[in-house]
């Protein structure tokens, strides 16, 4: 438990993009914002972790401004432009959030362009969330002002209700007596290590998608907006502060304390990785209790009592490994197989955090 992952390297990388890619964004650049000033000469292609979103570093009138590609023409663009108004609303909050541009040709925050949709936001400097100094800490402040404001926000249309939030009431029907059925083809459609950590955790997952099952009625009445992936790789700190958070697209409409618990297990299982593994999880408990604390008092969740939060975060976790075994097993997608060791070990990385907090 507790092993480095993709998310413990703080270093935000970019290469140079090839020509055609350069071609492409200076069209966009001249037909949707080319009030902001010439081009710069070179443009860096992020190396994010997303598959289905490229990000790429540029210079417009001698400021630097991250073009996003976040989908294709087919998808939702509704909720998407929806998404980018609430950033804009959040940035006049003093939530450290980058600021979407508006076209000058259509108004719009997002546009489309022969058969693709973008966003252009302003550039912020930062590293990754390393898990050093206060970050954790600071993290929980950050929270706290971001949540509470969440809460307010006018959220009566349905572009919130995000369609890849599996959650009790969204489980694909009969899904895991599926794949049991199906459990000659394990390591066919998984791997052999895969399909091995899949039977040795069978009863594990089995159990606690049980557990999730009967919260079902919690679940659903502690629905709210939220954002449902602050992972380190979408904080940015600078001096051990965090300078922004990223990953618009993961404003969505989902149950609140499910969503903050597994934020703050993410950061703070980097945290445990920077101080050297399982040896430093005490003390980092120690700043999870505080964490908890405090958004109880301000009322951002209900209940800290450990089996609960346990509970909650899970339901997260098994969001994505639902997600992972609806696609490889029923849809016959193995994109997502190599998050699989992780999101389990995540449920007893969870148990080891959480317990006696």
């Amino acid at each position: 438990m507790f092993l480095p992952d993709q998310f413990s390297n703080p270093n935000v990388q970019f290469t140079l993009c090839s020509r055609d890619k350069f071609a492409e964004i200076k069209n966009i650049i001249l037909c949707f914002y080319y009030d902001l000033g010439g081009l710069g000469e070179k443009i860096l292609q992020s190396g994010s972790l997303e598959i289905n979103s490229n990000n790429f570093l540029l210079k417009i009138g001698g400021k630097e401004y991250i073009l996003k590609r976040i989908l294709s023409c087919g998808d939702d663009i509704s909720r998407k432009r929806s998404q980018a108004v609430l950033v804009n609303w959040l940035v006049e909050k003093e939530i450290k959030i980058p600021l979407i541009v508006k076209s000058i040709k259509n108004g719009e925050l997002i546009v489309e362009n022969q058969g693709a949709v973008w966003c252009l936001s302003e550039f912020v400097d930062g590293e990754y969330f390393s898990g050093k100094g206060n970050e954790l800490l600071d993290a929980g402040q950050n929270f706290i002002h971001l949540f509470g404001l969440l809460k307010n926000y006018n959220v009566a249309n349905e572009f919130f209700v995000s369609n890849v939030i599996v959650t009790p009431y969204g489980i694909p029907e009969n899904l895991f007596s599926k794949i049991l059925e199906g459990k000659r083809n394990w390591v066919k459609l998984l791997g052999r290590k895969n399909a091995d950590l899949l039977e040795t955790s069978w009863d594990i997952l089995v159990h606690d998608v049980g557990d999730i099952d009967a919260a079902y009625d919690y679940l659903v009445s502690n629905r709210g907006l939220c954002h449902i992936d602050l992972h380190p790789h979408n904080i940015l700190v600078k001096n051990h502060k965090i300078v922004s958070i990223l990953d618009f697209e993961s404003f969505v409409y989902a149950p609140i304390e499910s969503a903050v618990y597994f934020n703050i297990f993410k950061l703070a299982r980097q945290t445990v990785v920077a101080g050297g593994g399982s040896s430093n999880i005490k003390t980092v408990k120690d700043v999870v209790r505080l964490m908890l604390d405090e958004l109880r008092k301000n009322k951002i969740v209900n209940s800290i009592e450990s089996g609960h939060v346990i509970l909650m975060t899970k339901v997260e976790v098994f969001r994505r490994i639902i997600y992972i075994l609806d696609n490889c097993f029923v849809k016959k997608n193995s994109t997502w197989n190599h998050v699989l060791p992780i999101q389990i070990s995540a449920l007893k990385e969870i148990e080891a955090l959480y317990t006696n907090i």
